[in-house]
């Protein structure tokens, strides 16, 4: 398949929902992607505007669109058509999906001189709950794990008073602090959160996995040998939480279409490869293969690691 793109734009997120539907993007240098969705046999089911932060959800897609000047979080159909919209702090102000292991988002985000808040939606793109946890709006990445609970990162921590590179701090379901802030590993860019399988999350940063972090424990430990070894990778919870499936991303010294799977306590127990120049995972276990122009062409193998 091919994404629909002009000269110069790049392809790079792909996913699937629940069911097995599959989301692509294409994105000039300077504008918002336009997703293309289609079934798992590949018939084209619609396309639609929407941020890079889409997250596959039972049957269809949630995340951001910023819409003149506003950003709103919206729930979409598997054929892209939107279904629902809050906005999310009027004009002005902003924010960020991340994934939510069960279902649903985790949004952070605010206004300017306003508290950095976080907000919870549901699968069906219902608010469950927002509250404000960190004084100013503050530069921040976040995820629900497998438990249910959402853990903040802030960078630098001097953003919430402490001295770390990075702060974390964990949160029930209602959004309650359960641990202090607590200093975490970085090196001042933007790190990267993955759930693990059992719930917490595992940090990178600088394309190096350095960290996880228990659920609701308020401090780190350092990365398993299996992850700590493999620079520039991304990972998946597949197998219905039996395993991690681990694909090199640019930079890495490995194959970009082979996937290593371990299970959740680290043994190697299988690998892939596909014929593609990049892969992809979608929640549902679907492989995507990447390549050709921007690596827009797009190929997939529905729910091989169901």
């Amino acid at each position: 398949m091919t994404v629909p793109h002009q000269g110069g734009d790049a392809c790079w997120y792909l996913t699937t929902d629940d069911q097995g539907d599959v989301a692509a993007e294409a994105h000039p240098s300077n504008g918002p992607p336009r997703w293309q969705l289609w079934s798992p046999s590949g018939s084209p089911l619609g396309s639609r505007t929407a941020g890079f932060d889409f997250f596959g959800q039972q049957s269809g897609f949630e995340g951001t669109h910023v819409e003149s000047g506003s950003t709103f979080f919206a729930r979409y159909s598997n054929a892209g058509a939107e279904l629902s919209r809050t906005l999310l702090g009027g004009s002005g102000c902003g924010g960020e999906a991340f994934l939510s292991a069960p279902s649903g988002a985790l949004v952070l985000g605010g206004c300017a001189n306003g508290p950095l808040t976080a907000s919870i939606f549901d699968e069906n793109g219902g608010l469950a709950v927002s509250k404000a946890v960190a004084p100013k709006r503050a530069d921040a990445v976040g995820l629900v794990d497998a438990k249910g609970a959402a853990l903040v990162v802030v960078w630098p921590g001097s953003a919430v008073g402490n001295s770390g590179k990075a702060a974390g701090r964990w949160f029930d379901a209602s959004l309650s602090p359960t641990t202090d802030w607590f200093a975490l590993p970085g090196n001042g860019d933007r790190p990267v959160l993955r759930p693990l399988a059992n719930g917490g999350a595992a940090l990178q940063a600088g394309g190096s996995w350095v960290a996880t972090v228990g659920s609701g424990k308020g401090g780190w430990d350092p990365p398993p040998a299996w992850l700590a070894s493999r620079s520039s990778t991304d990972f998946v919870v597949v197998r219905q939480g039996r395993a991690y499936a681990l694909i090199a991303k640019s930079g890495s010294s490995s194959p970009r279409n082979r996937l290593e799977l371990y299970t959740p306590e680290g043994e190697h127990c299988g690998a892939g490869t596909f014929p593609a120049e990049g892969l992809s995972l979608g929640p549902d276990g679907t492989v995507i293969g990447s390549g050709g122009e921007g690596g827009c062409q797009v190929t997939w193998w529905p729910a091989v690691l169901r």
